[in-house]
This record gives structure tokens, sequence and C-alpha cells, in this order.
């Protein structure tokens, strides 16, 4: 990368996170956008900004209302006949016809028309819908919940400022609604095409049932479609693309059926954009060392995926691209044929999201390694030298910049003057329609506990940016994410194995191995989410228990998400299947297995061996006892993560040794083809 180009990164203005100079092939599409595009013209200019604030007013009959709760998908523990309040009538209902499919739990949101006014200017029949996963559990039963606005459902030629779409984000994993515009603010400035983003004070009208009724503070984010397509590349033409589970790219046969339910793109493909997807993933994921280094900025806009990553990395985003595989759009743009990212769902950025780690240890993450396990596109890249190199310098300049401590304070305070007031008048409101904090849905960041909320936008900025120095300096590598949720090793439910050892099914490769389906890889990835929410929910009320049945009850809940993953594999795994993962597990654990009632049976385990075995177990809780306080105090996970492996290999070692030579051989037998599980 040429050296003018770092020189004009470092000549920025002073204004509130501006925007990092693009650099080669984007500044120059960007530039001629600015050429062709007066700022008076682009959709939406008047309507965003950090601290701007709308009145919206939303209006629809009780019917619609009624038509609008989302059908489908999972059910809440607290919530068995489905996700929001329903209708008396519901059973008399016409059932709606114009449904969007959501991705992540299955529900299906039904349109309705409804009339939007804001600034004293009403927009008549716009289509409306709720929208969300997760965000949308966590407000199910309450009236402020995700909103989507589409202007031309109804009506093609209605527009809001420009805008085809509108989208009111409720904030339910986010009780400070400051971390999506801080986020889209950064990835702006850091030169990543992102929504922009204002505030919205969002009232009700449903005759009958509420009269102006004040919903709550919303984020109005702008939605990524045709319109964010032309004002960011100048076009509009190519394929945009929302996967879902796509954390690597594999190549799946030459099928295009088999690539669309993880891509899921936005209009029909032509059979050349179908290609280049396929060639893409084929050389990330088969291409050889030197085919890679020769062919990937061909098929990659490699300087704006280095800034994605950096972003993602400074902004502790991790429930994204690095790990789920979503929360992201992919762009071919067609005028240099590269496939572009595009971020999007920020609401549990700022190391916001529990599934990973603590959250003193998400705000350390590694800005070199900020996904758990390997990572094939990033890993191959940054095994460039001159990528890598690139990637160094790149994170040098942003934490000057983009990134630096006062900017980002200053962001905070901003978002903090329109917030304040705003939440305590919805704390209010809330209340008095007796739906409890943050609307009566379910979901971890209404609490306080172990999957309470992340922390508040100050403390991530104080200690984020103190990591980021850190890390620059060489003073410490930062954290790599390990995967699961909560704590690392603590008690039940706390570390990634609360699912127990099955959980590996998880895993990209355990599932390549296993040859799963299309389908069956679908399901699994539904099942997780949802449990994990509810799951979750369990933990979270077992911090209010008393010390003795708060364990007891953690106990409960793990030998429940056990009982619950055992009972869907085998009504989802075919026989070999499950013989190959009950392999695969026994890998994992290792000799430690051998404690389990099935495994001990099978290898007739004798009482004087238990004992031994017994004997070997509590010596490890002793030795690794100080290890664990140590990391759940904030340790250093890079430190103790080693320390904690070798006493572990030493301790496998004992339990083995207890072993008869006819059991070691059958032991062996039970492990089946040994595989390379990682992390």
């Amino acid at each position: 990368m040429k050296e003018r180009h770092w020189i004009g990164l470092i000549l920025l203005t002073l204004v509130i996170l501006p925007p990092v100079p693009l650099l080669g092939a984007q500044k120059e599409a960007q530039d001629k956008a600015d050429v062709k595009r007066p700022a008076a013209d682009v959709p939406g200019m008047d309507i965003f900004g950090r601290t701007k604030v709308w009145q919206i007013h939303l209006e629809l009959t009780a019917k619609d209302f009624d038509r609008m709760q989302p059908a489908g998908g999972m059910r809440s523990p607290r919530d068995p006949g489905g996700f929001g309040p329903k209708s008396p009538d519901d059973k008399q209902a016409e059932k709606p016809t114009d449904m969007h499919k959501g991705s992540g739990f299955g529900l299906e949101f039904p349109w309705v028309h409804a009339d939007l006014s804001a600034e004293g200017k009403t927009y008549k029949d716009v289509g409306l819908r709720y929208k969300g996963n997760a965000s949308y559990g966590t407000t199910s039963r309450g009236l402020k919940r995700n909103f989507r606005v589409d202007l031309d459902h109804y009506e093609d030629e209605l527009r809001f400022h420009g805008l085809k779409s509108i989208v009111l984000n409720a904030g339910g994993l986010d009780p400070s609604r400051g971390r999506e515009a801080f986020s889209y603010a950064v990835f702006r400035a850091v030169g990543v095409p992102a929504p922009r983003t204002a505030f919205a004070e969002v009232t009700v009208t449903i005759p009958g049932k509420y009269d102006e009724e004040f919903a709550g503070l919303y984020t109005v984010v702008e939605h990524v479609d045709k319109t964010f397509l032309k004002d960011r590349f100048n076009n509009s033409k190519g394929l945009l693309m929302k996967p879902e589970g796509l954390r690597d790219f594999q190549y799946l046969g030459e099928d295009w059926t088999h690539y669309e339910p993880r891509y899921r793109p936005k209009h029909d493909p032509t059979d050349k954009e179908k290609r280049r997807v396929i060639e893409f993933a084929k050389l990330v994921d088969r291409g050889g060392d030197e085919e890679f280094r020769d062919q990937i900025a061909s098929y990659l806009d490699v300087e704006q995926f280095l800034r994605f990553i950096a972003a993602n990395a400074y902004l502790a985003t991790i429930d994204n691209f690095f790990t789920g595989g979503h929360n992201y759009y992919l762009y071919l743009n067609p005028q240099t044929n590269k496939f572009v990212f595009i971020p999007w769902d920020m609401d549990v950025s700022l190391a916001g999201v529990p599934f990973v780690g603590t959250a003193d240890q998400r705000m350390d993450l590694s800005l070199t390694h900020p996904h758990p396990g390997p990572h094939k596109l990033i890993d191959r890249l940054l095994a460039m030298h001159d990528v890598n190199e690139s990637y160094q310098k790149l994170l040098k300049v942003l934490a000057g910049t983009a990134f630096s401590k006062e900017r980002l304070l200053a962001e905070v305070d901003a978002i903090e003057s329109v917030t304040g007031g705003r939440l305590a008048r919805e704390k209010k409101a809330t209340e008095a329609r007796k739906e409890g904090a943050g609307g009566p849905g379910f979901g971890f960041a209404m609490g306080s506990g172990m999957f309470g909320q992340g922390p508040s936008l100050r403390t991530f900025v104080e200690n984020r940016t103190a990591s980021v120095a850190a890390q620059l300096a060489g003073e410490r590598k930062g954290y790599v994410p390990a995967g699961g949720f909560g704590a690392p090793g603590g008690g039940p439910g706390e570390g990634s194995d609360v699912f127990g050892a099955s959980s590996v099914v998880f895993h990209d490769k355990v599932q390549d191995e296993l040859k799963l389906s299309d389908d069956q890889k679908t399901k699994l990835g539904k099942w997780l989410e949802i449990t994990s929410i509810q799951t979750k929910e369990s933990f979270q009320k077992a911090q209010d228990f008393e010390p003795a049945e708060r364990g007891k009850s953690m106990h409960e809940i793990q030998r429940k998400a056990n009982d619950q993953l055992d009972t869907f594999l085998k009504n989802t795994l075919k026989d070999d299947q499950r013989h190959r993962l009950r392999e695969l597990t026994l890998q994992r654990e290792g000799p430690f297995a051998v404690m389990q009632p099935d495994v001990a049976g099978e290898l007739k385990i004798m009482d004087e061996q238990r004992q031994q075995l017994m004997t070997v177990i509590q010596e490890l809780q002793r030795t690794v006892e100080p290890l664990m306080k140590e990391a759940q105090s904030g340790g250093n996970s890079q430190e103790i993560g080693p320390k904690l492996m070798k006493i572990r290999q030493e301790h496998e070692g004992k339990i083995e040794a207890i072993l008869s030579d006819a059991q070691k051989k059958q032991w062996k037998q039970m492990l089946g083809k040994p595989f390379a599980l990682g992390d």
C-alpha cells in the first residue's frame, strides 16, 4: 500500500468522528459519486444525524394491530402461546398472507396498513411490520417493539425524504440506546459503508387501545437497500445478500441451491452472479496458498475488508461475521466485481453480547484475532505479509483518529444529551402500562446479573481504548474468544459447555465431518439461538436466589439444557451421524469421560478404579481452583489458559494410568478415527 495513502489518513479534520479517507478504488468511486450527486440530492440527508430527534406518530386500526402479531417461530417460556398480545378474536381473525419470514427464530411478521406522521406531514398507507429476533423477543409483550416501515409497500411512489424504508429499533438489547448510533458512526469514520442513524420519539394510536401513547425513544436506522447502495456505491444493480450462519465461505459444490439458504440474496441472482459467489467460496475454502494470494484481491475489496475487521474488533461487536456468521450484508459491486461487507445490527456491540467471555474480556478483545477458533478468510488474509502489514498500520492510524478516546467520549456526550431525559420519560410510560422495565419480553439485556447489561458506553470507551493502546504497544495480546457464553470455565452455565459435550455439533468443522445436510444445519442453528436465549434467562433468574439454591438451580438448568439437546439431536441426526458425534464428543472430553455412567459401564470400571479416579478428579479441582478464581476476577486468559491445559493433560495421564490394558484398548476403539477439533 502506497505511503501517500497513510499520510492522507493522518491529515484528518478535527470534527467528531470524521470519515477516514477512502483509499484506492473506493476513493475513486466515491469521488465520482460526490461529483455526480450533490449533497442536497442525497436521500435522507436531512433525516439523519447523531443528535437529530424526530417526532414520529404511527396510527393503525385495532384489526391491523391484531393482524400484525407474529406467527410461527419460537415460544417464550413465559408466553407459551407465542410472542405478543393476542386478540380475544384471534381465532376468528383473517390469516395474513403478506408475511416477512424472519431469518433467526423462524417468526413470520405480517405486513399491515398504517399511517406515519412526522414534522407535521402525514404519509398515508405505509407498510408496517415488526422486526428482529432476540431483539424482538426482549420486548415481545410490550407496546414498544422494533418496527420496519416501507413507504412504498402499498404506494409505489411514496417516499420519506427520498427514502423507501426506515427502521425503528426499540433497543430491547441495549438499555443505553446508544450502541447503534455510536457503532455505525465509527464504521463510517473508518471508511466502511454503514447505515446512518437518528433518534425518534414514537407515539402510537390504535382506536380503543392507545391514543397517541408514547411508546418510547427509538433509533432510526437507515435501511440497506437500493437507495443505500446507490448512495454509497453510485450503483444499485449488484447482488445484495444478507447471510445467515455464514461464518466461513465453504465450497458446497456447483449447485447454487446449496448456497442460497446461507447467502440469502435480496433478488434472484443472475447466472454470472451465482458463478462469482461459488468461485469466491471455492477460492477461500479450497484454493492453494499461492492461488489465494494471486486471486483474492480480484474477488474481495481487501482494503475495505481490513477496515471492516478493524472496526468490528475495535467495537468488540463479536455477535457478527466473526462468530455466528450473521448481522452483516454482502454486496457484489458490479463496478468492480468485488465483494464488500456492510455492518448491521449493532445493538449488542461495545462488548454488550454475553455469548463470549466476561465483559472485561470482551473489552480486551484481540485486535488481530477477534474471533473464536480459526476463521478461514481472516486467517488466510492476515497470513499474507503485505496484507498483515497494512492491517497493523491501519490499526495504529485508527487508534489516533476515528477511535481516539477524546473523540469517542465526545460521541458519548452527544448521544447522552439526546437519550437521558427521554429514557426517563419512556420508563414512566412503560410503568404506567404495567409492562415492566424495558418491556416484558425475555432476554439478557434487561438485568444486571451474569447475562445482564454490558458495560456502559463510558466504561467501554475507557477500558477499550486502554486495551487498544496496550495491544498496539506490544504490552498485551488481547482476549481471543474461545466460544460459548459466560465466564470461561466457571460453574454450571458459565462456560461454553452449557449444552454439554454434544455442543461440538454446532462447530462448522464437526458439521462437515458428520456430513450434515443444509436442512439439518439450519435446524441446528435455529435451535441453538432459541434455546440459548431461554437458558440465559433461566440463569439470570437464578442470580436472585440464595447462594445454596443458586448452585442447585444452575445445575438443574444445565442438566435440562443437556437433555434438550440430546433429544433434539436424536430426532434430527441419522444413526451414523449420532455414532460419529459420540466419538467426537469423547475425543473432546478426553479420559475424563470415563467418569460418565454410560462410558464407565461400557468400560466395566471397577469400584476400586472408581475411587482412584475420584481422587484424581478432586486433586485436579484443588489445583485449578486458584487459576479459575484468577480468570473470573479478570486475569490474563492468555497466560492462564496454557497453565490450565498443562494441568489438564497431566491429570488425563493419571486417569489413563488407572485403566487396564483391555480398557485402554476399548477406550481407543470408542474414540474412533482421530479428528482435529481445534478450539
